[in-house]
């Protein structure tokens, strides 16, 4: 129960394998300071992946492989000191968005995503039509989480090069 004169914030984050990053705990974090906060996370059932698995890959496999994302965002929002629950959502991260925008009613809405050069939500302009279909402070987290586990690793092994000079590496 929130204190006399404490406002509830209610945040809701939508993250797919970003879910569960650093930036995503730490934006959370941030956005919750100094507040009650009522955190959602929900974390889309993945659409059929392009590739060797896209004909693989079953209902029951994506299913499964969401409720593992959203238990590591979970886990990294409590290790970050975060009282979060979960839930899953469509596959597709707009029509999960509708499904719970309405019934939670968040203040605000927190949307992870990969590098541009990688995110398919940002291929499909996912941030800007949240943000106007939902008319809600939208922030966007850019997830890298190729960096991530490098840094994890202690910077052992350096990130892929990328380059357009011919010289080799020594």
């Amino acid at each position: 129960m929130p204190a006399p004169g404490d406002v509830r914030r209610r945040i809701l984050v939508i993250a797919n394998e970003t879910a569960a990053s650093a930036e995503v705990a730490a934006e959370v974090r941030w956005r919750a300071q100094g507040r009650t906060a009522e955190i959602l996370v929900v974390a889309p059932l993945t659409a059929p992946l392009t590739g060797d698995r896209a004909s693989t890959l079953k209902p029951e496999e994506r299913l499964a492989e969401a409720k593992v994302r959203l238990g590591a965002a979970l886990s990294a929002l409590a290790g970050a000191g975060l009282n979060a629950r979960g839930e899953l959502g469509d596959g597709d991260p707009m029509r999960a968005l509708d499904q719970v925008v309405w019934q939670f009613r968040p203040d605000e809405l927190i949307i992870a995503t990969h590098p541009p050069d990688r995110s398919q939500w940002l291929n499909r302009n996912l941030v800007q039509r949240a943000r106007e279909r939902f008319q809600l402070p939208t922030t966007h987290v850019v997830a890298d989480l190729d960096r991530e586990r490098w840094e994890s690793e202690g910077g052992a092994v350096p990130p892929p090069r990328i380059s357009n000079d011919p010289t080799p590496e020594a």
